[in-house]
């Protein structure tokens, strides 16, 4: 929706913007008065573009994070049907090295951090 509006407002900002140029020159050029119409809507048009970029660069930074959460979503909905699929192991020492590689595989897949895990202890070797 942010971006539907910014796209909207630099169309029209840009509209203004060559409106109140043009008259401005027509003005100046043709009817040799005063410009101050003309300048009144060549800043109209600025302020209206320079929103339109606010507007676009806010889109921009939310569909970034909407791109990275997705992501996280992914990785997340991987690691729980693997988890799903280690409860059927019988043996827990193996279901609990499957549950560790998952963990471990999503740490790496989300690097943001968010996640913590705790990795098993190895044993010693004498």
């Amino acid at each position: 929706m942010t971006f539907n509006a910014a796209l909207i407002l630099g169309v029209i900002g840009v509209s203004i913007l060559l409106g109140g140029f043009g008259l401005l020159l027509y003005i100046a050029l043709y009817k040799g008065g005063s410009v101050a119409t003309g300048a009144i809507t060549v800043a109209a048009g600025l302020v209206s573009t320079t929103l339109s970029r606010v507007l676009l660069r806010l889109s921009s930074e939310a569909n970034d994070r909407l791109d990275k959460n997705d992501s996280d979503l992914s990785a997340l909905e991987t690691a729980r049907m693997f988890i799903q699929l280690i409860g059927n192991i019988q043996d827990p020492g193996k279901r609990d090295d499957a549950i560790v590689k998952v963990a471990e595989s999503l740490r790496l897949e989300i690097p943001s951090g968010r996640v913590k895990v705790q990795q098993k202890p190895q044993p010693r070797v004498k």
